[in-house]
């Protein structure tokens, strides 16, 4: 009886100390083109609230050809929803400022859940941010809806706005999320301690 109940105790702390190992999805946001694009050198792209914890790991402008192979892009980050147009707000934090920028991006932000998360961009080809109408999009299994973000201009400090709109630029990203309710070093701990239980229970006479 004591090495059944010592067996089911290690396979609990076993299970336990999986369960709370850093588990990882990755994932893809990348809204695709329409016929349109806009604004005569001034940025567009979207803005939404995070669902939950992730990272994003790259991102880009799509454009007729592809990838834009120069565009000029924008990563900011809110402490409440942008204004409507024409209203604006430079109550954010910009986490990065591309010039001249090709293909995908490798960055690397991290956000909590119910941050508001902006991109802006514009295609230095184009002169124009090519647009995309789907705003709804999914990240780790929770539905997103993405909004229009627009700045009348490129400097990296001017104020944004937001607008009831289905077009937004085409911008996408690739992401990562992690659970990790115990520090890693916690769960090796709870897996050493369920190995060494079943040792012993394998040992222990009957």
């Amino acid at each position: 009886m004591l090495k059944l109940a010592v067996k089911l105790l290690a396979a609990w702390v076993v299970a336990l100390g999986l369960s709370h190992s850093p588990v990882a999805n990755a994932g893809v946001i990348d809204p695709a083109l329409n016929s349109g694009s806009c604004c005569n050198n001034n940025m567009r792209g979207y803005w939404f609230q995070t669902p939950t914890d992730f990272t994003i790991d790259a991102i880009w402008l799509n454009s007729n050809n592809g990838l834009s192979s120069s565009f000029t892009l924008q990563v900011l980050k809110f402490s409440a929803p942008p204004p409507a147009y024409s209203n604006t707000t430079t109550d954010f934090v910009s986490l990065g400022y591309f010039t001249n920028a090709a293909g995908a991006l490798a960055v690397n932000y991290s956000f909590n859940a119910n941050d508001y998360i902006g991109l802006l961009a514009v295609d230095n080809n184009l002169n124009s941010t090519p647009y995309s109408n789907q705003l709804l999009q999914n990240i780790n299994g929770f539905s997103v809806s993405l909004s229009r973000l627009l700045r009348q201009g490129q400097a990296a400090d001017q104020g944004v706005s937001s607008e009831a709109t289905n077009n937004i630029g085409a911008i996408g990203f690739s992401y990562n999320t992690q659970r990790n309710s115990v520090p890693v070093s916690g769960s090796l701990m709870l897996l050493f301690v369920g190995a060494t239980l079943l040792t012993f229970a394998r040992r222990r006479p009957a």
